[in-house]
C-alpha cells in the first residue's frame, strides 16, 4: 500500500493559476472538478483556491482505482498535508451545523 502511494505522490503537482490582481492561486493539479470556489485567508493576505475534500476522495477512488483508505490516505498526506507556500489551497468538508456540532463534541472528549 504504501509502495503504492508513494509512487503515485511523485504525480501530485501544484500549478499557479492567475489570481485576483498580484495574487497567484496554487490549484491541485488534475482535480478542477472539485473546486467550489476561492476564499481570501488572513495568513496569506491573498486568495485560495477552495475545494470539495469529498470530491477528490471520490475522483482518487474511481479515476485512479484506489480503495478508499487508500484514497484518504494519499490525499491526507500529499494533498492536504502539503504545504506549497503561503497560496496552499483549503481543502474543506461539506457539513451541516449538527456534523460541525458532532466535530466539535469529538474533539473535546
Amino acid at each position: 500500500l504504501v509502495h503504492r502511494l508513494l509512487n503515485r505522490s511523485r504525480f501530485m503537482k501544484f500549478s499557479t493559476s492567475p489570481g485576483i490582481g498580484a495574487y497567484n492561486m496554487l490549484k491541485a493539479d488534475g482535480f478542477d472538478d472539485a473546486i467550489i470556489g476561492f476564499a481570501h485567508t488572513w495568513s496569506s493576505g491573498g486568495f485560495v483556491v477552495v475545494y470539495d475534500a469529498s470530491v477528490i476522495l471520490d475522483t482518487l477512488t474511481s479515476r485512479d482505482e484506489m480503495s478508499y483508505e487508500e484514497a484518504l490516505e494519499f490525499f491526507e498526506f500529499n494533498i492536504q498535508g502539503a504545504f506549497v507556500g503561503d497560496n496552499s489551497p483549503i481543502y474543506m468538508w461539506p457539513s451541516d451545523s449538527q456534523g460541525i456540532d458532532e466535530l466539535a463534541e469529538h474533539f473535546n472528549e
